[in-house]
């Protein structure tokens, strides 16, 4: 348990990593860009990704579970890795082909949609996933570290007006692209030299497409949200929603921090048939989620009044709204990654994962097919709630009874129970305070804080007393 809990702690700092520059940089940016600026890289950002989804298929996942399954095997993770990389590398070829097409017939004089191509090429050296699969969590929060500094510094220093958004862009994706190709001088390490006759690479293939679904599904309801917005309403909106989501990504790094580091483990025991030992593992991660989620998510909502135009300055009031849709959609995100990452995919049952996340991506398009056009950046927050909430309830009632979903929930009502009451409480209790903004910012933040240990210690201590009365 103690390699888990330092692997966690260096995920955490992996993932925070990757949202701490957006969110270090919005308040600038807001200032600098506006939201027009924003919102024009968020949707040429999200059409690259497009692109670079179809690059790497499902190999984040079935990478990493493949790695874990023979990571104590050098001669055998040797040939998993370069099939595995072989194939990526043809499908970022395919990708940056049509990319390139895209660009010279629809974007040919749009600076940030040519920036914005490096995002595309890092797909040919993203190796995040055998290092994922192989627990080195290390490696990646020592090299991300020095990347993102860089690429905080640069951008304060070159992007000065609304007109450097490409600037902006080529400092984002070449931060990226550099990211990647720093992994491989630590490959050598771990993996050996590649020898053709052992190489089979068109085995991966149909398991890399059969979990690309998941990934095509879900980009429907994170990234179409901004595509939708840019065609259904205007770039300012498509700013607000990015802003928005720039601050939820602090919670959302925690969630998936977590997963990625229990998925190589459990896939582990699930070889090993520890199936009592993954099951405990399991109730635990829950309990752990929903007190991280639970917590951040209703005291970033009972503060968002305060924090918005403090931290995105004037003209971003409508982002208050917005924050409030999408942290209630973190919880169920909290919920559903641990079910995903430590049942569905270590126990290789892809097609309820598969199907979940096509229902969510069902659900999200209908509901922002009719609500952006009345509500616009709003209307894509219920629709990315309306989302979350239909994935996580599938995939539960999918498998409530291999887990045991009614002790798992009560488990985790007194942190849900908690944090309500802690939101309510705060919310309350500012209306009548007479405060400036940033006093009454650090009073809500400090009494949040006290409220829900409170909270969380009255009602856990309430839930352990029935149980055993109940035994």
């Amino acid at each position: 348990m103690n390699d888990l809990k330092k692997n966690f702690i260096l995920n955490s700092a992996y993932q925070l990593l990757a949202v701490i520059v957006p969110v270090i940089l919005t308040p600038y940016l807001t200032r600098t860009l506006g939201s027009e600026g924003l919102g024009s890289y968020s949707y040429y950002y999200s059409c690259a990704y497009y692109f670079s989804l179809f690059a790497m298929l499902g190999y984040s996942i079935y990478g990493n579970r493949s790695i874990a399954r023979v990571s104590d095997d050098r001669w055998e993770r040797t040939s998993v890795f370069w099939e595995i990389y072989l194939l990526q590398l043809t499908t970022t070829g395919a990708a940056l082909f049509l990319y390139g097409i895209y660009l010279l017939v629809f974007q040919r004089g749009n600076r940030i949609a040519w920036c914005l191509g490096g995002y595309v090429l890092a797909c040919a050296f993203d190796i995040n996933w055998f290092f994922f699969g192989m627990e080195k969590f290390k490696v990646m929060v020592i090299r991300n570290l020095c990347i993102k500094l860089i690429t905080v510094v640069c951008s304060f220093c070159l992007v000065k007006t609304t007109a450097d958004v490409y600037v902006y862009a080529a400092i984002t994706s070449g931060g990226t692209l550099l990211v990647n190709i720093m992994l491989f001088f630590q490959l050598p390490k771990w993996v050996g030299g590649m020898e053709w006759k052992r190489i089979h690479a068109w085995r991966h293939l149909k398991p890399s497409l059969v979990l690309f679904l998941p990934f095509l599904a879900v980009s429907l309801y994170k990234v179409m949200d901004k595509v939708m917005l840019g065609m259904l309403s205007d770039m300012k909106e498509v700013g607000y929603y990015e802003s928005s989501e720039r601050v939820i990504n602090l919670p959302m790094a925690f969630i998936t921090a977590l997963g990625t580091v229990m998925l190589p483990r459990i896939c582990k025991m699930v070889q090993s048939n520890e199936t009592g030992k993954s099951r405990e593992y399991l109730q635990k991660s829950l309990e752990l989620t929903t007190f991280l989620s639970s917590s951040m998510c209703f005291g970033i909502i009972a503060v968002a009044g305060e924090f918005v135009p403090l931290f995105f300055g004037d003209g971003f009031e409508k982002c208050k709204e917005i924050l409030t849709v999408l942290m209630l959609s973190c919880l169920f995100v909290a919920f559903a990654n641990v079910i995903r990452t430590q049942y569905l995919i270590p126990h290789e049952i892809d097609k309820m994962y598969v199907i979940s996340l096509l229902f969510g991506a069902v659900v999200n398009f209908t509901v922002n097919w009719v609500m952006i056009p009345r509500y616009a950046s709003f209307g894509a927050g219920i629709g990315t709630l309306f989302a979350e909430a239909t994935v996580c309830i599938y995939q539960c009632l999918c498998v409530r009874k291999q887990i045991g979903l009614g002790k798992c929930l009560n488990d985790v009502l007194p942190y849900l129970l908690a944090g309500v009451l802690m939101c309510f409480c705060v919310t309350r209790a500012g209306r009548y305070l007479s405060l400036s903004v940033v006093p009454m910012l650090t009073v809500k933040i400090l009494a949040g804080i006290v409220l829900y240990i409170f909270f969380v210690f009255l009602f856990s201590g309430g839930w352990e007393k029935r149980k055993k009365e109940h035994r």
